[in-house]
């Protein structure tokens, strides 16, 4: 569950999710636990889950401090901090021998902390991707990737699983000064149902996007699948139900207490996340 505590410092602040393209007919299942970073409290489990080097220079954006929402792709989100220092996460993964996979994420670099589509890196600076086999020794790259934009980007490669490899590293490195954003990474086979299962399942479908208005203080969700049941449940208990079939709804804060707002989707698109509103309604 992601805990969206808004910031605003416009009119409007707008989180987007990214739409994987599903081949009809085709069972996906996320190989990577906790891609999203939804669970930052539990990240970092060695063997199970992501390491890390170091940990104080990386932070997850979307968590504790408003202020740092807007640099936040889909919250919270893993951001390295500038530096040229070995930054690094990486987690194990069991595949298997002969198989094609996709490998996905969303992420951004910038010269220093801006949101997406402001303040480009100046000369050579990125964070680095690699695809490793863990089954050889040394330890050999499958596949490397790079990220130079400083706009949030899906991204995607496909890589094959040679002969006699049955565990595979996913990293993610920074070495070079600039400030990097990463979120949403999935590594998944078409059609992959006899695979175990991670500890944090994620079906890959289309999310809605959300949209909040400090004007109006509404909040609008859009891009809704027709099996999708939203519910809104307010500080004090209070349920709000759109039916199944709406595939935009509007809910507005306006004269409704401040606190938590748990947002329940329901059906296909199934998440449950909270919005905070404690900056939406404080008075300037």
């Amino acid at each position: 569950m992601k805990i969206l505590n808004m910031f605003f410092c416009g009119i409007s602040f707008c989180c987007m999710t990214f739409a994987q393209k599903v081949p009809e007919g085709d069972i996906i299942k996320n190989l990577v636990v906790n891609g999203s970073f939804e669970n930052p409290d539990k990240t970092w489990v060695p063997g199970e889950n992501w390491w890390f080097n170091p940990n104080g220079n990386m932070a997850f954006d979307g968590t504790k401090d408003d202020s740092y929402l807007q640099y936040a792709i889909t919250p919270p989100t893993l951001r390295f901090s500038n530096g040229p220092k070995n930054m690094m996460i990486a987690q194990d993964i069991q595949v298997e021998p002969g198989e094609t996979y996709i490998f996905s994420y969303i992420a951004r670099i910038h010269e220093s902390i801006s949101i997406s589509g402001k303040n480009p890196v100046k000369g050579d600076k990125h964070l680095d991707g690699f695809i490793q086999n863990m089954s050889v020794n040394p330890v050999k790259n499958i596949l490397t990737v790079k990220v130079s934009s400083h706009i949030n980007k899906v991204y995607e490669h496909e890589f094959t699983v040679p002969e006699g490899c049955t565990k595979i590293k996913v990293l993610f490195q920074k070495t070079t000064n600039g400030v990097a954003f990463l979120d949403d990474v999935k590594i998944y086979k078409l059609g992959g149902t006899d695979t175990e299962e991670p500890e944090v399942p994620a079906e890959i479908v289309p999310r809605p996007s959300l949209m909040l208005s400090n004007l109006t203080k509404e909040l609008t969700m859009s891009e809704i699948l027709p099996d999708t049941k939203v519910t809104i449940t307010s500080p004090k208990g209070e349920i709000t139900e759109f039916p199944e079939g709406s595939p935009e709804i509007k809910f507005s804060f306006e004269g409704k207490p401040t606190g938590n707002y748990t947002v329940e989707l329901k059906g296909s698109q199934a998440k449950t996340f909270i919005i905070n509103t404690s900056s939406l309604n404080k008075e300037e």
